[in-house]
């Protein structure tokens, strides 16, 4: 058994046995902080306690990243949490300074990890670990490389014996992005790609400059800028800011310098037209790499992570690739999947696993009908409650005649998708139903699209695809013959980025059959349970606080239907 954790930004636990991910979870479930950067305790005991193991009986802790940044955080816990998380999060004030804050990041972010820094870590996580319970002596803590880790996330989950692997990030360990063959249960990286050329960097001041939060509102850039009129292929100077040759990436201008014209670019443009600018250069630039990497290694399958790789108009555009055949995105893609692949890569060195495919990410924290009646009963003077033992039917049922219905079932989600299991549910094919969720309940973007989950039986009305995505890591044309049927859940460009599932998750597929059954469309609107800017609910206590502030009036969790008094 290996102890997999992340505690950096969007910090996060895992427990992989015999090369298999059992338990993941991030830290801002439990903390209620989005993007939660402090050393996830919580997630660390709920791994432990899904597993009734105590700290003792692990042998084998695997962490990810030791660059300065990492380093020193470990030891200044208030740097990373009262300095730049509140800063990053916009809940303080804007700094004068936030122009040269970013800057003094990015340019350190070019130093390495190094023997200095490693030593640093360890003495700092032990001193944690200590206090948590576990034996020092007898438990090995093992270091692993930032985009290592990416890469094993990417590789050890996609069920492929060979693949290309690239990782695309803003910046860790001194790199931004890797190439790497994966193949014989090793991962041998073959290019990397330094931080001053960051194409993770490039998007995180578009985000920054359009005056959203960087690493959290790069969604938002990539939703808006369908929204553009203009035509950048002709005329998008962003597509002079780098040079792909091969497998290598190129800045053509200093970190300052192109910091400077992007805020003069913005200055003249709309930001949906900037926004467009940036999201064709991304994808511009990424489909070349990718191009020309499967080119170099020979192999057509590809595996992506990192940060960039959760943008799914570029994880499209790299699939359209002649080039590629496959194409697996690890869903935790992020740096909350660090975790993961820190565990996983440990294990194929210690214990020579293999890649497995991945099959769902129910991997967290689930309530017995007995828990969750118990805390219904705290709030009996707010809502009410009663058994209901088809609880998808009714749900399928309600849905079906426009009803919103927010669904707390079974393990929650690792990841950033909520997969149905953590989920609100509506109508794919309501546009009122769609704008009561942006504007009452979720209170979100306005031209921030939903997802659809759709059963794989469906999938072929709505898709031309062969192979279907499981996670929502991947975007799809919709075919025009469905538009009417997933108007609630397609971007302005008729794009949708769907769940579709095979008997992954039984009585989640049990309620979109009933819609089914009652519409003729085996297809619902699926969004994250949250409000907007807070994590993904968590525990029967998250979601009731979470339907009160909404004032949504049907939920069911486990085997219980909700409704406000």
């Amino acid at each position: 058994m290996i102890l997999g954790i992340w505690d950096g930004h969007e910090s996060s636990a895992c427990l992989v046995n015999k090369g298999k991910l059992i338990a993941a979870v991030s830290e801002e479930r439990f903390t209620r902080r989005k993007l939660e950067p402090l050393f996830p305790v919580n997630s660390i005991r709920y791994c432990l306690k899904s597993q009734n193991l105590k700290p003792n009986e692990i042998y084998h802790i695997a962490i990810s990243t030791s660059d300065w940044s990492v380093t020193l955080s470990r030891s200044l816990s208030w740097l990373k949490n009262d300095f730049w998380y509140k800063r990053r999060r916009h809940l303080t004030n804007k700094p004068i300074t936030w122009d040269l804050d970013l800057q003094i990041l990015n340019q350190t972010g070019k130093i390495k990890s190094n023997s200095m820094f490693r030593k640093i870590s360890k003495f700092a996580i032990k001193k944690i670990l200590l206090n948590l319970g576990f034996n020092m002596k007898k438990t090995k803590i093992h270091l692993v490389d930032h985009h290592t880790a990416h890469a094993a996330s990417a590789y050890f989950t996609s069920g492929l014996k060979k693949a290309t692997c690239v990782t695309l990030d803003a910046l860790g360990d001194g790199y931004s992005s890797t190439i790497s063959i994966c193949e014989n249960n090793e991962i041998k990286t073959i290019a990397r790609n330094k931080t001053k050329d960051s194409l993770g960097l490039f998007f995180q001041e578009v985000t920054s400059i359009m005056g959203l939060r960087i690493l959290e509102d790069e969604g938002k850039v990539m939703a808006l800028s369908d929204y553009a009129y203009v035509d950048n292929k002709k005329n998008n100077p962003m597509l002079n800011y780098f040079t792909v040759h091969g497998t290598k990436i190129t800045s053509n201008f200093s970190l300052l310098k192109r910091y400077q014209m992007q805020k003069n670019l913005h200055w003249r443009n709309k930001s949906e037209n900037f926004a467009h600018m940036a999201q064709d250069a991304l994808e511009h630039f990424t489909t070349k790499l990718v191009d020309n990497s499967v080119k170099k290694t020979g192999i057509k399958d590809v595996v992506l992570a990192g940060g960039i790789a959760s943008n799914i108009k570029m994880n499209m555009k790299i699939r359209d690739l002649n080039s590629v055949n496959k194409c697996h995105i690890f869903p935790a893609m992020v740096d909350t999947g660090l975790s993961a692949g820190a565990a996983l890569y440990v294990s194929n060195k210690i214990l020579g696993t293999k890649p497995y495919q991945l099959k769902n990410v129910y991997l967290g924290p689930e309530y017995s009908n007995t828990e969750i009646k118990k805390t219904l009963q705290k709030y009996k003077d707010k809502i009410n409650f009663t058994k209901d033992n088809d609880s998808s039917n009714h749900a399928g049922e309600l849905i079906s005649n426009n009803k919103i219905v927010f669904n707390h079932q079974g393990k929650m989600e690792f990841g950033p998708r909520a997969l149905g299991n953590r989920s609100i549910l509506a109508s794919a094919s309501s546009i009122e139903v769609k704008n009561l969720l942006n504007t009452r309940i979720k209170k979100r973007s306005w031209f921030q699209p939903f997802c659809p989950s759709l059963l794989e039986k469906e999938a072929t009305k709505f898709v031309n695809e062969k192979e279907y995505n499981r996670f929502m890591t991947m975007g799809y044309m919709l075919k025009k013959s469905s538009v009417d049927h997933a108007r609630s859940t397609m971007n302005v460009d008729k794009s949708i980025r769907p769940q579709i599932l095979h008997n992954e998750n039984p009585r989640y597929e049990k309620l979109i059959k009933r819609v089914k059954k009652e519409t003729g469309q085996g297809i619902v609107l699926n969004t994250s349970f949250n409000i907007h800017g807070e994590p993904i609910v968590n525990s029967p206590k998250d979601a009731i606080n979470t339907m009160l502030n909404s004032k949504a009036k049907n939920m069911f969790i486990g085997d219980y239907y909700v409704q406000l008094k």
